[in-house]
């Protein structure tokens, strides 16, 4: 268990720097937005296709790096009050009832339309560059899936803390 939650730390944390690039390149392209526009007079007709595509990148890459770090938004004042191995009870009820299975739709969707997207050369109509968006679709389903592999590990993680009573950094809803 412990060498594939080792790989499972190394995979989001590889997806996080990633995420990171994506900031970087958003970055990026809104300066490059800004000069061409407001400098030059000759705004671009790709960035905001690229713009979106990286945000939306970087919110999936980073997504399953976020709950390895335990840095997703929580509310928790009620499960705080509860003992630890009930905490980790009610984690495990939470991930296999309500989060996995959302979370199993949505990738398989994902998947679907990846595929889909793929297969029929579908193209973006928000704006006139009209892109491929199959690799757009790629990156969100990869994020899915990551973050999906990641809870897994994380309702294996509060599994353990629950039967061996001790309470388990990171992996929270």
């Amino acid at each position: 268990m412990d060498r594939i939650d080792r790989v499972l730390e190394r995979l989001a944390s590889a997806l996080g720097r990633v995420a990171e690039l994506a900031l970087l390149g958003l970055i990026l392209v809104t300066l490059n937005e800004v000069a061409a526009r407001y400098v030059f007079n000759r705004p671009q007709i790709w960035s905001y296709d690229v713009a979106y595509m990286l945000s939306g990148a970087m919110v999936m890459l980073g997504a399953a790096w976020a709950l390895r770090a335990n840095a997703h938004v929580r509310i928790d004042v009620f499960a705080q009050a509860l003992p630890a191995r009930w905490q980790q009870g009610l984690q495990v009820i939470m991930y296999v009832f309500l989060f996995l299975p959302a979370l199993g739709f949505a990738t398989w969707a994902a998947w679907g339309r990846t595929s889909q997207a793929w297969r029929t050369g579908q193209l973006e109509q928000v704006s006139a560059w009209a892109p491929k968006v199959w690799p757009f679709y790629l990156i969100i389903a990869l994020g899915l899936t990551a973050l999906f592999v990641e809870c897994l590990a994380a309702v294996l993680r509060h599994l353990r803390g629950w039967r061996e009573r001790r309470p388990v950094p990171g992996g929270g809803l």
